[in-house]
């Protein structure tokens, strides 16, 4: 199955599409994910939060995203809003 201008990324491991050329800004906010409640790691990097806006998405990315969690850090669950086909589509 083709999907015309969009790509496969990975989501806290899950397999995803999502549109192409867009920013990981997007990406969180399509998810509603506060971000000031969590860090981003793009393909084993640490991003700056204050500049998500400007990257953007490329097919095979992998995204963490993780939740502050008091005493510690932890991977926050985010399948049940992955799985809104309004949002992205599951592989």
């Amino acid at each position: 199955m083709k999907f015309k201008n969009k790509i496969k990324i990975k989501v806290n491991g899950k397999k995803v599409i999502f549109n192409k050329n867009e920013s990981i800004e997007i990406l969180i906010k399509k998810l509603k994910i506060p971000l000031n409640k969590v860090a981003i790691e793009l393909n084993k990097k640490i991003l700056n939060k204050k500049k998500i806006n400007k990257i953007k998405l490329n097919n095979n990315d992998s995204i963490e995203i993780v939740h502050f969690i008091g005493g510690g850090w932890w991977k926050k669950k985010i399948s049940s809003k992955l799985r809104k086909k309004s949002l992205i589509q599951d592989l």
